[in-house]
């Protein structure tokens, strides 16, 4: 009376299992998934995607370029996926394959939040709404405040890559009373984090009359705003505000003050770029700078 299809739906089921099968080892063996995108020039972009271990070096090469009905190019992208936990800043290394030191070896390339299918393309950066950040200079470490989640990197010129993250230890010098004593020819690191944006605060010795002058190299950001120091009396008197100049160098600044007579003071090292100044908590980036009493 009744057909049993029992039999068939078995059968269905164990080829669609050996066809994901087949699939998901062509996906291992290969070791990145690939995507394809028209981008609004007409070329179409590709790019694959593969998860990037933590201190682990990979060669991130230069766009495959092939050729599509013997006129139009594809360029093919690597991405490396990364996750980055709460509370850290996050360190990218790039360097030149096979030990080469040139000029002509600098790093270009982004981190992305998301990949859209639409209109995607490395190098056409305003295309992708998930742009968070461009990694462009030198050879060397470049220093990044993401939030936690999941990310993309890409990295052109043939380079070789890694990252890492570094969680640091909560600091106590939140206060005048807790002060960290800083001497001449002492480089601090300083991390501001969203929940940890309090100001920091450093104690100086004048052996005798002098200025006070600090060089504050931003670690995260060649351009971000200056940070604002405030200089206090022992009696914690306030003094004023450290004047600043802009350096030859990316992202280093120096703060310096007038001549102090012989003494004890005390530096307020704020995230802000002034004492009256608020900023908007809205972004989503930290702070991350050395600070070297000359």
């Amino acid at each position: 009376m009744f057909r049993d299809y029992s039999g068939k739906d078995e059968n269905m089921k164990r080829r669609c299992k050996q066809r994901l099968c087949i699939i998901l080892a062509v996906l291992i063996l290969t070791g990145m998934s690939p995507v394809s995108a028209l981008a609004s020039d007409g070329y179409t972009y590709g790019y694959k995607t593969a998860s990037l271990a933590k201190d682990t070096w990979v060669t991130s090469g230069d766009a495959i370029a092939t050729t599509l009905n013997g006129t139009y190019l594809r360029y093919t992208y690597g991405l490396y996926k990364i996750s980055v936990p709460a509370g850290v800043y996050t360190k990218i290394d790039a360097k030149a394959v096979n030990g080469q030191k040139t000029e002509s070896y600098e790093v270009f390339g982004a981190i992305y939040k998301t990949i859209k299918n639409k209109k995607v393309s490395i190098y056409h950066k305003d295309n992708n709404s998930g742009l968070v950040a461009n990694i462009a200079g030198h050879e060397g470490r470049h220093f990044y405040y993401l939030k936690k989640g999941v990310y993309y990197i890409h990295v052109d010129r043939g380079m070789k890559i890694r990252w890492s993250y570094t969680k640091p230890s909560v600091p106590g010098n939140f206060c005048r009373a807790k002060a960290i004593k800083m001497n001449f020819g002492e480089k601090k690191l300083v991390f501001t984090n969203y929940g940890y944006e309090f100001d920091r605060w450093f104690k100086i010795d004048l052996p005798s009359k002098r200025s006070i002058n600090i060089s504050v190299q931003n670690l995260l950001d060649d351009t971000i705003a200056v940070q604002a120091i405030m200089v206090y009396r022992s009696n914690g008197k306030y003094i004023g505000q450290m004047k600043t100049k802009i350096t030859s160098k990316p992202g280093v600044r120096q703060h310096y003050t007038s001549a102090y007579p012989k003494g004890t003071y005390y530096l307020q090292v704020s995230r802000q770029p002034s004492s009256t100044e608020t900023e908007s908590y809205s972004t989503n980036q930290g702070r991350l700078f050395y600070m070297y009493l000359k």
